[in-house]
Order: structure tokens, then C-alpha cells, then sequence
């Protein structure tokens, strides 16, 4: 089943309420399974009502910065409802129309006992959602267009509908990209699609959306949306494993780099501490005194290695497996009580990786294989990593071989994702 089971049966139990106060509301995007219900509604009044009734059943209305980004929707929460209601008063992305909600209502079908929109409306919502907010076509998306593939589609219709929008020259390059396998859009292509309507829209004297057009496709685009969409896909090719010493790290990553590459993905392998260029200072140091200026040294060079990381993941294309990350660098720190919050916040903003492995190994076995350091410091860094574990898979360390199994089993489900 390609839609989400949860979010229909949620958007049932909000239709019944919409409906006893005759709010016709249409949900799009059920296909995706995220945190979220997208709800349309067919005019301005419908909207204010359905706004005031999400409020009367307990929902709070999600102040937040997103607001600003998207004028024409609202966010809605309760603690009742597992999915954030996103409420639509017109079909828009970015504070800008993109399709008629009172067309798509009229076009609409019913599959499980609930309105939906029809396969040509379905298309034309994912290309303007692509192009026009997440820089890239996601997943459930992709998996969405090879179900709609099955359909005789009206292309009429749809290209019709994008020309009474002004945006038939995105639609044209969204169509093209679907046949690529690029995880991201080109700027200069965005850009200039996204010129094209605003040039339209002048044309036809739609002048009153001009000011908010130049800001949605200079500021919004680039800063907010691209940048966002460029760290997701960079997220999804950065696979860690981290641990204590002694738990395998080493053994590990070239065990799955070997199987990586055996399966024909191409995967770069890096060892984030050894590699580092704080970490060759320490080499040469030969006192080994931990002073305040080594200390700093060690920062500074710490922030020019994770710049230097973020170039090559950026020239790279490549999955990178990484034995050690940033989190190791932020126990280090913590570990010798050094206060500096700017440091630590940037690592935490870090690009995430897709997935983290955590290597368990208790601080008396990892004394037993590597006897440099007291049980004392191993054990406040086994509690400093202990922060970070809601952000790791984390796996037992047992025999070499049944621990790469298990290794294998969370990365193959990683890249299966996509």
C-alpha cells in the first residue's frame, strides 16, 4: 500500500468533524510518511472555519518561522493526534498558488472511503511540490510517480493546468528529471524556471504577487529551501560507526567498505581522527601537555577539518563511510570540561549522517584491548557518548563476524530507503 494507513485513518477521524460543520477539505500528499497531514480547503471562508474548529478540538496553532515561509498555510498540534495538521487555505508552496483547490475538488476520485485527488492532480501537486520547495523529488514521491505511470493520464489537463499558473516551463524540466537519476535539482535550472513564471505572471499583470515572487525565489529558495534539500542528500550518503576504543571501529568500517564496494556502490573511507589535522599536531607534540593554547590550537584546526570534510562531501558523490565523526570530537572536548557552547553548537549543526552505528563495548573490555587509557576516563567517555545514543543504532559487540552481519543489516536498510 503506497499511502500511509496512519494518515488516513487520523485525516477519517478529522473529516468526521469537518464534515458536521460542512468544511469540505481534501487531503493531498497521503503517500508520504512523515510527520505531517496536509489539508486543503476549498475557499478562504472554509479555511478560517476549519482553523477555528481545529482550535475548538484542542489543536495549538504552531507559531513558528514557518509561518512566515508559508503564509497561505497554517501548522496545527495535539497531543491526541500522532500526525502536525498542515491546513491549506489554496494549493501553494512558499506563499505562492500553483493550482485551483475549487478544480481539483471538482476532479476529485474516492479511494479508501476518502476523497482524494485525481492521478493527473496527484502529478501536478508532486512537480510543483519538487520544484517549487524541496529542490529534489523525495522517495515517496519517486515510488508515487511509478504508481501514477500505470494510469492513462489526461495530458491536457495537465499541462493546461500549469499554463493557467504560469509554471508549464517547470512542469517541462520537473517531467525531464524524473527520467535522471540526479538526487538534486540544478540551481541555474530552478532559477531559471522559476524567472519564467515570475516573467509570466508580469505579462498578465499579476502584479500584486510580484514583491513576494522576487523574495520566495532569491531568499526563500536559496537559503532556506536548496540549502536544506542539498544537506538531506548529503545526510543520506554519510554512514558512521563510532564506540569506545577497542570496540571494532577500525575492523569494521573496512570489513563494510569491503562489502560496499564488492556490491558495485561506490563508497570512500575516511578516518575522521586520524586523517585530522588537530590529530597529526598531537603527533608531533612530544610534551603532550594539555595547555590552554593547545587546546585552542586543537579547536581552530578542528574547525578547518570540518570544512575541509564538507568540501570533499560536496565534490565527492560518493557514499563516505566514516570510522569516527564529529560526535567523538564533542565527547573530547566535554571530557576535558572545556566550555566553549559556539564549539559545540556548530558540531550539533553539523550535517547529520544517515546513519550512526555505535559499537557497544563496556569501559572494563575496552581497558582489556586497549590498555592506554585509565578505567576512569574510559568510563566518563562511555557516559559522554551515552548523550548522543538517541541519535545512534546501536550494536553489542560479539564475534567479528556476527557483528558485521548486523552492521550489513542496518546499511542495507539505510540505502533502501531511497
Amino acid at each position: 500500500m503506497l499511502y500511509s494507513k496512519e494518515k488516513i485513518e487520523e485525516y477519517k477521524v478529522l473529516r468526521k468533524y469537518f464534515l458536521k460543520n460542512n468544511i469540505p477539505t481534501l487531503p493531498i500528499k497521503l503517500y508520504t510518511h512523515d510527520d505531517d497531514i496536509d489539508i486543503v480547503t476549498i475557499n478562504r471562508n472554509q479555511y478560517k472555519k476549519a482553523k477555528k474548529l481545529l482550535i475548538k478540538l484542542g489543536f495549538k496553532d504552531l507559531k513558528n518561522i514557518s509561518r512566515f515561509r508559508e503564509p497561505l498555510k497554517r501548522q496545527f498540534i495535539s497531543k491526541d493526534y500522532k500526525y502536525i495538521v498542515h491546513l491549506h487555505s489554496t494549493i501553494s508552496w512558499n506563499g505562492l498558488k500553483y493550482l485551483d483547490p475549487k478544480i481539483v475538488w471538482k476532479r476529485k476520485i474516492k479511494k479508501y472511503d476518502i476523497p482524494i485527488p485525481s492521478p493527473e492532480d496527484e502529478l501536478l501537486i508532486i512537480a510543483a511540490h519538487s520544484v517549487f520547495e524541496n529542490k529534489t523529488i523525495i522517495s515517496d514521491e519517486k515510488k508515487y510517480l511509478k504508481y501514477l505511470a500505470q494510469f492513462k493520464l489526461d495530458w491536457n489537463y495537465i499541462k493546461n493546468s500549469a499554463k493557467k499558473y504560469n509554471w508549464e516551463s517547470a512542469l517541462k524540466y520537473f517531467l525531464t528529471e524524473t527520467k535522471t537519476k540526479n538526487e538534486l535539482f540544478k540551481i541555474n535550472k530552478l532559477l531559471l524556471v522559476s524567472f519564467d513564471k515570475l516573467f509570466r505572471d508580469l505579462l498578465n499583470l499579476k502584479l500584486i504577487q510580484i514583491p513576494w515572487q522576487l523574495f520566495s525565489y532569491t531568499f526563500l529558495d536559496y537559503a532556506w529551501c536548496y540549502r536544506n534539500a542539498k544537506k538531506k542528500v548529503n545526510k543520506k550518503r554519510i554512514l558512521v560507526l563510532t564506540g569506545l576504543d577497542g570496540s571494532g571501529k577500525t575492523t569494521q568500517a573496512k570489513l563494510l567498505h569491503q562489502y560496499l564496494t564488492k556490491n558495485n556502490i561506490k563508497t570512500t573511507y575516511k578516518h575522521l581522527i586520524k586523517k585530522s589535522t588537530a590529530h597529526k599536531l598531537r603527533k608531533l607534540d612530544k610534551k603532550q601537555k594539555n595547555t590552554a593554547l593547545k587546546r585552542t590550537a586543537r579547536k581552530t584546526l578542528a574547525f578547518y577539518d570540518l570544512i575541509k570534510f564538507k568540501i570533499a562531501l560536496n565534490k565527492n558523490k560518493e557514499l563516505i563511510l566514516c570510522d569516527r565523526y564529529f560526535y567523538d570530537i564533542l565527547v573530547h572536548i566535554k571530557y576535558f570540561k572545556e566550555k566553549n557552547k559556539l564549539f559545540e553548537e556548530i558540531y550539533k549543526k553539523f550535517i547529520p549522517p544517515a546513519t550512526t552505528i555505535f559499537l557497544e563495548l563496556s569501559p572494563e573490555e575496552s581497558l582489556k584491548r586497549k590498555p592506554e587509557d585509565p578505567l576512569e576516563k574510559l568510563q566518563k567517555k562511555y557516559n559522554l557518548y551515552s548523550k548522543y545514543k538517541n541519535k545512534f543504532h546501536i550494536i553489542e559487540t560479539t564475534t567479528i563476524q556476527k557483528t558485521h552481519e548486523k552492521i550489513k543489516e542496518i546499511i542495507e536498510e539505510t540505502l533502501n530507503e531511497e
